[in-house]
């Protein structure tokens, strides 16, 4: 009985916070902190040759007047590159550090804001490592790659759906594209995150 007063007790307590919330979702000035992660370049986290494609970050985000946001994000790229040596096959790993300013624009919703899609645009800034700083390789070849700064801009598409009071979920898919990377511009991030409204 303590138990069913208990659950009765929560999903009132839920109830009463998503219908309070709904006339409040997407404020100018509200403020979230978020988190997110997922697979680059492909569908798979790690590959049948052992080789990761994984990335994550975290961010600060600030709603503006027309429920749409500016986003300063922090986060970490990897993805490994399989090199054929005569000693055998080597996984070499490519890391990507960034920081980021984006502005998100909502460009479908419900009534009620409860789920939103949205479409941003981001300026990335950013260090790149091959092989972690190791040049040489096992078979004694040696990576002509060298680190260096990253920077340009990345377009994202992602749809946000409020569990409940101050709590999103959201799906993210985005394409960065950043010069100065000697592995290659272009990088497909799909993932999904969590973000926490705090006032």
């Amino acid at each position: 009985m303590r138990r069913i007063i208990i659950w009765t007790g929560l999903c009132v307590a839920l109830l009463l916070v998503s219908g309070e919330v709904r006339a409040q979702r997407g404020l100018p000035g509200q403020v979230g902190i978020g988190v997110a992660g997922g697979i680059v370049d492909g569908f798979t986290f790690r590959d049948s040759h052992r080789a990761y494609r994984f990335w994550g970050e975290v961010e600060i985000t600030r709603y503006n007047r027309n429920h749409s946001y500016w986003n300063f994000t922090a986060g970490c790229l990897r993805k490994d590159y399989r090199y054929a040596g005569v000693t055998g096959d080597q996984l070499v790993p490519l890391a990507q550090f960034t920081g980021s300013v984006g502005y998100n624009h909502p460009l479908l919703a419900d009534r009620g804001r409860s789920i939103a899609l949205f479409a941003g645009v981001d300026g990335m800034l950013g260090y790149e490592t091959t092989g972690w700083g190791r040049k040489g390789l096992d078979d004694g070849a040696t990576l002509r790659s060298k680190d260096s700064f990253v920077y340009g801009p990345a377009l994202t598409a992602s749809v946000e759906w409020y569990l409940a009071n101050r709590v999103i979920w959201l799906v993210r898919v985005r394409e960065r594209c950043l010069f100065g990377s000697p592995t290659g511009k272009f990088h497909t991030e799909v993932g999904i995150g969590f973000r926490f409204i705090i006032n």
